[in-house]
């Protein structure tokens, strides 16, 4: 859990090329509250094969991939004046990475529909049992 004496935004972002426009979004809510970011990505091994799965070479290759994609999104909020507390890769489902950190204000940058409706329903909870706490998702659209 991240928390100094304010509770950061915590941006999670699916890995596609228009999610620079989902951590503006994120980082604009974040100015306003006066608040840090934290962004976070959970890596989705299931669209993988059982044998890419276990391939450590992919593995590696995968982490050292999206590690670098979510530095190019600190160093630009960096160079526009934001705060990141952290950057935090991960392999374990988004919900339980969001449900497990608490935070004022939650953003979720998606680029599948379909994903929305369950991390809707599973952080409902985390919506309800810890006020104030608010959700943006955010749907990335290819131009």
């Amino acid at each position: 859990m991240y928390k100094t004496d304010t509770d950061p935004v915590l941006i999670f972002l699916d890995f596609h090329e228009e999610a620079l426009s989902c951590v503006t979004k994120g980082a604009t809510i974040a100015e306003a509250e006066g608040r840090d970011i934290v962004l976070l990505h959970g890596i989705d091994m299931r669209k993988y094969t059982v044998v890419e799965r276990n391939d450590p070479t992919l593995r590696t290759q995968i982490i050292s991939e999206r590690t670098e994609w979510l530095k190019t999104f600190e160093h630009q909020l960096r160079q526009n004046g934001q705060h990141v507390r952290a950057t935090d890769l991960t392999f374990k489902d988004p919900r339980k990475i969001i449900s497990a950190r608490y935070a004022p204000f939650i953003v979720v940058a998606l680029k599948r529909v379909h994903r929305s409706a369950k991390i809707q329903k599973s952080l409902s909870d985390v919506l309800i049992d810890r006020p104030p706490c608010d959700m943006l998702i955010v749907h990335a659209q290819s131009s």
